[in-house]
C-alpha cells in the first residue's frame, strides 16, 4: 500500500484508542471538527477497556472557542474545552470548561483546578453528562 493510503487507516486506528482528541480552537473551527466516530468493533472494546463508547475531543482556546451550531456542541459530543477564565465565562451553555490559565492558556498549570491533573475529572463528569450510546 502507498502510505497516502496507510495514513488514514493509522490516524482512524490512533484516534480510537485515545481518551482525547487535543485540538487548537482555530484548527477546529476551519477544519469543521466533528466528534470522533468509532467502529462498533472499537466501540466495544473500548468499552471492555474501562473507557468511554467514543473519545472525548478537547479544544484549547483562549476564547469561546466553537461557533453555534459547530457538531462539537451537539448534544452527545463530549467535548472539553480547555480555555481562559474568560473563555469558560463565554463558553456555550452545557458546554464543560477547564479553566487552563488567566490570560493564556497554559497546559502546564501546576494547579489541580486548571492542569493536566483535572482532565480525567472532567472527562469523567463530561461522559456523565454526554453519555455516547454504543
Amino acid at each position: 500500500m502507498k502510505a497516502l493510503a496507510i495514513d488514514p487507516l493509522v490516524f482512524s486506528l490512533l484516534r480510537s484508542l485515545t481518551d482525547v482528541v487535543l485540538v487548537g480552537g482555530r484548527t477546529a473551527r476551519a477544519e469543521g471538527y466533528r466528534p470522533v466516530r468509532v467502529t462498533a468493533e472499537r466501540q466495544r472494546d473500548r468499552l471492555a477497556r474501562g473507557q468511554r463508547a467514543t473519545p472525548l475531543v478537547a479544544v484549547v482556546t483562549r476564547g469561546p472557542g466553537l461557533p453555534p451550531g459547530s457538531p462539537l456542541l451537539a448534544e452527545g459530543a463530549g467535548t472539553l474545552l480547555l480555555t481562559t477564565a474568560a473563555g469558560a465565562r463565554a463558553a456555550p451553555e452545557g458546554l464543560t470548561a477547564v479553566v487552563a490559565g488567566r490570560d493564556h492558556v497554559d497546559l502546564r498549570a501546576p494547579s489541580p483546578s486548571c492542569g493536566p491533573a483535572a482532565w480525567p475529572r472532567c472527562s469523567a463528569r463530561a461522559a456523565r453528562r454526554w453519555p455516547v450510546p454504543s
